[in-house]
């Protein structure tokens, strides 16, 4: 197993043993596998954190479920696990039982790699993208994105094997989620329909390219990758320190990952966008815990002291999501004073000691 100063990459994820959007163990099978696979083909040191929050009491805790993966010469996997308690000290505690970014924090603050990847427990890196990240040029200072390729291989997660994972993922294309947004894959699916599988990784590339050239068009003009955001930051372990992680806010995880986009802009990191076939898949799926009708929302911002810096307070008011109106004030805040921080120096709770397994 690589020491850990050895570490290159962190990929940090978060989820729980309830079946949360359906087939969650197979969908993390096929994550955790194709990750192991391919820091062993492309010999890089990766470390995957899984933050177990919140456990439910009648199922087993992550670190002891069978078949999830184990750690090799090149891939480090430990399991973090957060205690009910801790998530029974949360306002909406009751409503949502796992606070997805405050997970995040906790595994960012531990992880040990020299770039730390927060991302979910049901993507799979495109063979371009493992192998460009192979090449151990990622720089500090930048905020690294990959655009979102959903794929529908949920009915084959128990029969699909590592050898056509990446060809399934290709051919079964639901939507393409881009900078400027989302478009269905159902008018590409023609172009690879015949293609063997040695083509389909450059007809992927080439595929989104000519999509985000046509989007481009007729979409307005973003400043920031948003879609899909959470499933993919990559940055310096340095600059998530800076930074203090993701908001930590006890609601649905809707916008925080846009929130955290927008802070890193403001603090002078600049966005590095992947090559088009350096995607990664997601693996769709039902939604998992988001309150689907209950849209309302409300946020507090205002600056504050903490020591030699300024903190942004971020204050939910009796609301379960943020909109994208309340997301629009946080910007004009941050722009404002881009040395400000969202949380104190607790973040990611710094202060606590949870149990961490390394699965062997």
């Amino acid at each position: 197993m690589t020491p850990p100063e050895d570490i290159y990459l962190s990929v940090v994820a978060t989820s729980r043993n309830d079946d949360h959007g359906g087939k969650i163990m197979g969908r993390m099978r096929h994550c955790f596998a194709s990750l192991s696979e391919q820091a062993a083909r492309y010999r890089l040191p990766i470390q995957l954190v899984l933050v177990d929050w919140n456990p439910p009491s009648d199922r087993p805790p992550l670190a002891e479920v069978p078949d999830l993966g184990a750690s090799h010469e090149f891939f480090r996997f430990d399991v973090i696990t957060v205690p009910p308690e801790v998530h029974a000290a949360l306002p909406l505690a009751n409503d949502i039982p796992l606070f997805q970014y405050y997970a995040k924090n906790v595994g960012i603050r531990r992880a040990l790699g020299r770039f730390i990847l927060a991302t979910n427990v049901d993507i799979i890196f495109a063979e371009r993208l493992a192998e460009h990240l192979g090449k151990c040029t990622l720089e500090p200072g930048r905020m690294y994105r990959s655009d979102r390729v959903d794929t529908d291989i949920g009915d084959q997660l128990d029969t699909l094997t590592p050898e056509r994972r990446q060809e399934a993922c290709i051919r079964n294309l639901v939507q393409i989620q881009t900078r400027y947004g989302t478009a269905p894959a159902a008018r590409l699916a023609e172009r690879i329909a015949d293609r063997p599988p040695v083509e389909l990784p450059d007809v992927l590339g080439q595929m989104i390219s000519a999509l985000v050239a046509e989007l481009k068009v007729k979409m307005p003009k973003f400043d920031l990758h948003l879609t899909a955001c959470g499933d993919f930051q990559l940055l310096a372990r340095e600059d998530w320190a800076r930074l203090r992680g993701y908001a930590e806010l006890p609601i649905h995880s809707w916008h925080i990952d846009s929130l955290f986009a927008y802070q890193a802009d403001a603090a002078g990191l600049k966005e590095e966008m992947l090559p088009p076939d350096c995607a990664a898949f997601h693996i769709h799926h039902a939604p998992g815990w988001a309150n689907q009708g209950n849209m309302e929302g409300g946020l507090d911002v205002a600056l504050q002291r903490d020591g030699d810096k300024l903190q942004l307070s971020i204050v939910p008011r009796d609301m379960p999501l943020l909109v994208t109106d309340e997301v629009d004030r946080f910007i004009t805040g941050i722009r404002h004073e881009p040395r400000a921080t969202v949380n104190n120096r607790n973040w990611g709770y710094g202060d606590r000691e949870f149990q961490m397994v390394t699965r062997v």
